[in-house]
C-alpha cells in the first residue's frame, strides 16, 4: 500500500480514490436504471390508479344519483 507508483501517488492513495470514481459510475448507472426500467412502470401503474378512483368516483356520483332521497341509514 505504500509502495510509490509515480510521485507522490502511492497504492493505497490511488485505490482509495478509485472508490470514489467507482461509486460515481455505480450511481450514475443505478439513476440510468431507474430512469429507463422502473419510472415507466411506476407511471403507468399512476395512470391505472388514476383512472380506477376517476371511475370510481362517476360510479359513486351516479349512485347518490339514482338513490331516493329521504331514504336510507341514520345516526343513532
Amino acid at each position: 500500500m505504500n509502495t510509490s507508483l509515480s510521485g507522490h501517488l502511492t497504492i493505497g492513495l490511488a485505490l482509495g480514490l478509485g472508490q470514489f470514481v467507482l461509486m460515481g459510475v455505480i450511481v450514475w448507472r443505478y439513476l440510468v436504471h431507474m430512469r429507463t426500467h422502473v419510472t415507466p412502470v411506476v407511471r403507468g401503474l399512476r395512470g391505472l390508479v388514476r383512472h380506477q378512483e376517476s371511475a370510481e368516483h362517476q360510479r359513486a356520483a351516479f349512485e347518490a344519483r339514482r338513490a331516493p332521497r329521504g331514504e336510507g341509514f341514520r345516526p343513532w
